[in-house]
């Protein structure tokens, strides 16, 4: 029963881990926009984020809950 514990843990770690990233993308991208007037596809390039990811990372930006 203890290691499903600490596999339970591992998994909610890691995923903070990758929210917490996740996170700090977009504020990035955001402060970009904001202090060097770039645009979103102009600030995901700068910031070397792989073209597999960037519709995803375009669309949290649009979406109302991670609205910054």
């Amino acid at each position: 029963m203890c290691r499903i514990s600490d596999e339970i843990y591992n998994e909610g770690i890691e995923q903070g881990i990758e929210q917490g990233a996740r996170g700090t993308l977009l504020a990035n991208v955001r402060s970009l926009m904001s202090s060097v007037g770039w645009t979103a596809h102009e600030a995901l390039e700068a910031l070397q984020v792989p073209e597999s990811e960037r519709e995803c990372v375009l669309a949290e930006l649009q979406s109302p809950v991670n609205a910054g």
